[in-house]
């Protein structure tokens, strides 16, 4: 019980009402950080954690060799590029007819090339 002292038999100046709340509530609304979780090794022996810290070792030696990530060869690729810009909507352009001489005089026509 707190006891308290008035001046000059007046009210008091100032009222403070303390309202508690569990450590478990307060962790829940993260006023205050929860404890912090035992770490792996802290239940082992220190044989234990020398043995682990080799397995990793060993682990991250091996797997130097073959790296997870592919490795591209330096070369750019480069791609061609076409020139000439063809409109297939356009009627095509008819080629005239190659005409070869014959002995006489005669004309023939080669109908058969493309």
């Amino acid at each position: 019980m707190v006891t308290a002292e008035y001046l000059n038999n007046r009210n008091p100046i100032a009222a403070y009402t303390f309202k508690y709340r569990s450590r478990d509530a307060l962790h829940k609304e993260l006023v205050i950080p929860r404890s912090p979780s035992p770490g792996p090794i802290d239940g082992m022996s220190e044989a234990e954690i020398r043995r682990l810290a080799v397995e990793r070792l060993d682990d991250i030696n091996n797997n130097r060799g073959s790296p997870a990530v592919k490795q591209e060869d330096g070369r750019p690729i480069i791609k061609r590029e076409y020139a000439e810009i063809v409109d297939l909507t356009e009627e095509p352009v008819k080629r005239k007819w190659k005409k070869v001489k014959i002995e006489g005089n005669r004309v023939a026509i080669d109908l058969t090339d493309d």
